[in-house]
């Protein structure tokens, strides 16, 4: 397994987690689930206005 950090942005709105999966696509998925049953903290982020989303993911190389 991998850690992956992914970051998505829309409408003002943030998520920044760390998952572990064993490719990027299961980690996004892992995000979707955590934000819809509630476990991911969705925080107001003044920066993002637009109605588009934008995730982003870098692959942790080095968890301890």
């Amino acid at each position: 397994m991998t850690a992956y950090r992914i970051k998505a942005y829309m409408g003002g709105l943030q998520v920044n987690q760390v998952v572990e999966a064993t490719d990027c696509k299961e980690a996004i998925l892992k995000v979707s689930e955590q934000v819809e049953d509630g476990t991911a903290e969705v925080i107001n982020d003044g920066f993002t206005g637009n109605k588009r989303i934008h995730i982003t993911y870098e692959e942790i190389v080095d968890v301890k």
